[in-house]
């Protein structure tokens, strides 16, 4: 199975569009690849997406978290 570790970035776009990184995701999901991320890389998501511009409650950022680490493989790198 393909692993994949995903930024930050793609994190974040992931979240907040239907784009291609999105598509990441759902792959994950189908169990088609695996994402592979870090401690690390989860704080700093939670620290962008909980940005004021980005408009997500405290809820909707501890569900964006659960579901990315539902999916994804945690590595200390």
């Amino acid at each position: 199975m393909l692993r994949v570790v995903l930024d930050t970035n793609v994190l974040v776009s992931a979240t907040i569009t239907q784009g291609k990184q999105f598509e990441f995701l759902e792959l994950a999901k189908l169990g088609k690849i695996k994402i592979v991320t870090s401690p690390s890389i989860v704080e700093e998501f939670k620290e962008v997406i909980s940005r004021e511009k980005f408009g997500f409650s405290k809820e909707q950022v501890s569900v964006a978290i659960k579901q990315i680490l539902e999916i994804a493989e945690i590595v200390i790198p």
